[in-house]
């Protein structure tokens, strides 16, 4: 049986692919790539890929995917995120695990035909919902790397030589794969399509944070970011926008958990949580943030 939300993913996900104000993500909890528009023009090459000067996007339709509305606190007290996890049932990489520096070959996934050549390194974070890989074009890198195949995740000469050589990276799962083409930041997050690979923070079975309740048996293989009531797609603070609130709100309705959403409207409403639990609680903390926010909000007109 299929969760609330089953039909109709696909359309939306379509929809919001065309929205310069989405942003996107594959990857597990400190190891994942972001696809945010920029100043950069992107342009859509088909119905399911985007592509600009600095990354690419490519979504992979998949069967009985379902969608998961959620919100979380951020680390400021009065603000919040939110996101759309795409599920599909049960467990599944684009490719089995690896669990050291592996080769994959040439890139035949690539979204640019002038890369399809390219060789293709699985990072080896042993993650059963993505690959975090690198690729390369110059013969003396490609040597390099296969001198130093087998390694164990994250070796630090291999991070030192990706750190000088600045390829592209590709992350890849079953509903996708996203590619980044601009340096890798290292003083702040560059603006645009980027990846995060934080060691102290790898978690490679966890694709979402405690606080996203997935459907039971499904895991998430896209993030989708809707565009913010309170901040840019830079994460800069913007004036609360209630249209773009208005907006979620609805996709949280028709796709949230339904604990969730029966815990924020008893917040919403003031009255007392029936049920005393790690989401109802959090259902309460969004609800007043969001409150505030809405009471703070500029009156025009």
């Amino acid at each position: 049986m299929r969760p609330p939300g089953a039909h109709g993913v696909w359309e939306l996900v379509a929809e919001h692919l065309g929205n310069p104000g989405t942003s996107w993500s594959i990857g597990v909890q400190g190891a994942l790539a972001e696809f945010l528009h920029s100043e950069a023009p992107s342009y859509r090459l088909d119905d399911w890929t985007v592509a600009s000067d600095l990354g690419a996007i490519r979504v992979t339709p998949v069967p009985d995917a379902t969608l998961r509305a959620y919100e979380e606190p951020s680390a400021h007290r009065e603000s919040w995120s939110h996101g759309v996890a795409i599920c599909y049932p049960g467990v599944a990489a684009a490719g089995a695990p690896n669990r050291c520096l592996t080769e994959l070959g040439p890139d035949t996934g690539a979204i640019h035909a002038e890369q399809q050549r390219e060789i293709l390194f699985d990072l080896g974070l042993g993650s059963p919902a993505c690959q975090f890989c690198v690729r390369l074009a110059l013969g003396d890198q490609i040597a390099a790397m296969r001198e130093w195949l087998g390694r164990p995740v994250l070796d630090a000469q291999v991070i030192d030589a990706l750190l000088s050589w600045q390829p592209h990276r590709v992350v890849v799962s079953i509903c996708g794969r996203i590619e980044v083409y601009q340096p890798i930041g290292t003083a702040k997050t560059p603006e645009g399509p980027h990846t995060h690979l934080i060691p102290r923070l790898l978690r490679p079975d966890a694709v979402t944070s405690a606080n996203v309740p997935l459907p039971h048996g499904y895991t998430a293989g896209l993030l989708m970011y809707p565009e913010s009531p309170i901040v840019d797609r830079f994460g800069r603070r913007k004036p609360f926008s209630e249209a773009h609130h208005a907006g979620f709100q609805k996709l949280l309705a028709e796709h949230g958990d339904p604990a969730y959403l029966r815990a924020k409207r008893e917040a919403e409403r003031g009255s007392p949580p029936s049920e005393d639990s790690r989401l109802a609680r959090l259902a309460g903390r969004i609800a007043r943030r969001q409150a505030l926010a809405r009471e703070k909000a500029p009156v025009h007109g």
